[in-house]
């Protein structure tokens, strides 16, 4: 298995970052949550307009509290925690505004106030693969 190359996300001082609850990685801003509504298996969860470094799986059809859809389990791309799902197709006119949209379980990730940043010993890894000197 190679490298997993990583999003990091920038925010303005005061703005806050969601982040996977596990690892740390950038899932999205918290300005591209749309709504704070949503349930997930673990309680609350947060539908989201935008997200990176993660993986969706397989679609599969699921009914849910809003209706029949289509969704994809979403899990973070650097240590594979689950974080949520993805809705692919809604079969109701008025659940269409879901699709594309990810929703992120509270309970799965971490808002914080800073960038998290990788450690010394990650850029210095990240650096010796691309034969940059670590000094």
């Amino acid at each position: 298995m190679g490298y997993v190359f990583q999003q990091y996300l920038t925010a303005a001082a005061g703005e806050k970052l969601i982040v996977c609850a596990k690892c740390g990685a950038h899932i999205t801003k918290a300005e591209f949550v749309i709504s704070r509504g949503f349930q997930g298996m673990h309680g609350q969860a947060y539908l989201c307009s935008e997200v990176v470094n993660v993986l969706a799986g397989e679609s599969v059809a699921r009914l849910l509290l809003s209706g029949a859809h289509e969704v994809s389990c979403v899990s973070c791309v650097v240590c594979s925690a689950e974080l949520g799902w993805k809705y692919n197709r809604a079969y109701e006119l008025t659940e269409a505004y879901k699709v594309g949209k990810t929703v992120l379980e509270r309970a799965l990730i971490r808002i914080v106030r800073e960038p998290t940043s990788p450690s010394r010993s990650v850029r210095v890894r990240r650096a010796l693969a691309l034969g940059v000197p670590s000094g």
